[in-house]
């Protein structure tokens, strides 16, 4: 009875580790793909922007008033955005094959996903990682494994303890049903394991050792859990945290790189400054998107390493 509640112990633990590594993948591949489509939008509004700047820095070149490198300069960065955006659908039909393949879909048709990242909100109060170990599969699967070790050492050791059996039997005989004469019978044997040949010692030290090294391992995995749980909060945090620092410097990035083009076309700067301005703008929007697919990533990690998710 010991050893069957131990497996089925051990197989609710591995279904919960399970569920818990399918409710991370499907998370990623879903805010993977979020951020794919929302990449492709962000990176042609890019393009279209260059395509622009193209424009104004050639009208200047034309009219004297910026040179032939300013001007390779921003065809070579509007070719590149354009390179860019197909990179970027290029990415998006991988991710969608990814959560087609999560969901079981065997048709390849394209998938669409809908929403924005709700980067969550962080507690002030820190989790507590030695009650949340306890809760973890990890931990569960690991006491399940010492709960069977010993168990059967418990089943080797009643090897060396005598065997009581009882029977007992009651019938009729006769040649005729209605002569039928009663007989019964009872009896007891005791059996004792004296020559073994060893086999039941070995096999109790097996045991023993067997349950040691469950013991060792249960606080091994407490240990890992516990540092594991740490550290992918605090992961999590810096991801979480980082979301408002972008925002930040993509707030400062556009209100820079408004001024300077203003300054650009009344002659008040000159090409080489206005153009790090917008290479700045841009690579701050690409930054800002990023971290939120890495918050959400982050997030998932941290539910995975609990043993969480959105799977019940």
């Amino acid at each position: 009875v010991d050893t069957s509640n131990a497996q089925l112990d051990l197989a609710k633990a591995q279904l919960t580790q399970a569920k818990s590594q399918l409710s991370h993948d499907l998370k990623v591949a879903f805010y993977t793909l979020l951020y794919s489509q929302k990449q492709i939008d962000l990176l042609q509004t890019i393009a279209d922007r260059n395509k622009a700047n193209q424009d104004l820095v050639e009208m200047n070149f034309k009219g004297g008033t910026d040179n032939k490198g300013s001007l390779l300069q921003a065809q070579a960065t509007y070719q590149e955005s354009v390179f860019e955006v197909d990179q970027a659908k290029r990415a998006l039909s991988v991710a969608q094959r990814a959560l087609s393949q999560l969901l079981g879909r065997i048709q390849l048709d394209p998938i669409e996903v809908g929403g924005d990242f709700d980067v969550p909100q962080l507690s002030d109060s820190k989790p507590d990682f030695k009650s949340l170990t306890f809760q973890t599969p990890a931990h569960l699967q690991s006491l399940a494994q010492l709960h069977l070790s010993e168990s059967s050492y418990t089943s080797e050791r009643g090897n060396f303890l005598p065997t009581l059996t009882a029977d007992a039997s009651l019938n009729r005989s006769g040649n005729s049903f209605d002569t039928l004469s009663p007989n019964w019978s009872a009896g007891l044997n005791l059996t004792f394991p004296l020559f073994t040949g060893g086999r039941d010692f070995f096999n109790l030290k097996s045991a023993e050792e067997s349950k040691y090294g469950a013991e060792d391992n249960l606080k091994s995995t407490d240990l890992k859990t516990a540092a594991s749980l740490e550290s992918s909060f605090a992961s999590f945090e810096n991801a979480v945290e980082n979301t408002k620092v972008q925002e930040a410097f993509l707030k400062a990035a556009e209100t820079r790189e408004e001024i300077g083009k203003a300054e650009y076309l009344n002659g008040l700067l000159i090409f080489q400054n206005w153009d790090q301005l917008e290479t700045n703008l841009t690579s701050q929007q690409k930054t800002e998107l990023s971290s939120f697919l890495s918050a959400k990533s982050a997030e998932a990690s941290w539910e995975l390493t609990q043993g969480k998710g959105v799977i019940p």
